[in-house]
Order: structure tokens, then C-alpha cells, then sequence
């Protein structure tokens, strides 16, 4: 049987993890607001804590992708685009890992 104060030890670890949990919450809807995201709880889809590649080998080769460099030089304009930049894409991957789209979300 629990001593009373194991109970109230228990009881008041209770009351401040609910606390905890309400100002983490009220925490995350506050940085809503502010357009920002943590990254902490982002961390595990960034960076897992074992390797899972998706990726296959593939070779991009430059003298295939070389005319596509000069065409995109000469068809977009630098109002257009900034960089004229090709992004290497792994077939297996797509283009959803690219970027992280909490970023732009």
C-alpha cells in the first residue's frame, strides 16, 4: 500500500506534467503565430536516429544535363530566376525530399 506521501508525491508529479504539457502546448500555438516552427520536433523526420536510405545509386552526367544548363541561361531571364539552378533529383526519392515542407508551410 502507498504511503500518503508517495500519493502526494505522485499527485503533484501528475499536476506539474499536465502543467508541462499545457504551457509546451500553449508554447507550440504561440510560435504559430509568430509563423515559426520548432525544430526539435521536427528532428526525428530530419535526421533519424538510424540510417533509412530511400535513395538508389544514379550518375547525373554533365555532358546530358550540360545543354539543358545553356538553355535554361538563355531562356530564363534573371527577372525570372535569380540562379538558373537544376536541382539533382534521385529517381527513388522524388521531388516530395527536396525540401522539408514544414518550411513552407
Amino acid at each position: 500500500m502507498a504511503t500518503m506521501t508517495e500519493i502526494e508525491s505522485a499527485v503533484s508529479k501528475s499536476m506539474t506534467d499536465g502543467a508541462s504539457k499545457n504551457a509546451s502546448e500553449t508554447l507550440l500555438l504561440n510560435l504559430e503565430t509568430q509563423h515559426t516552427k520548432p525544430l526539435w520536433t521536427q528532428m526525428t523526420k530530419l535526421n533519424p536516429p538510424l540510417p533509412n536510405p530511400t535513395a538508389i545509386p544514379y550518375v547525373w552526367k554533365y555532358d546530358e544535363i550540360r545543354p539543358h544548363l545553356l538553355q535554361a541561361g538563355e531562356l530564363i531571364t534573371e527577372k525570372q530566376a535569380e540562379r538558373r539552378v537544376l536541382m539533382l533529383v534521385n529517381p527513388a526519392r522524388g521531388e516530395e525530399f527536396l525540401y522539408d515542407a514544414d518550411l513552407f508551410d
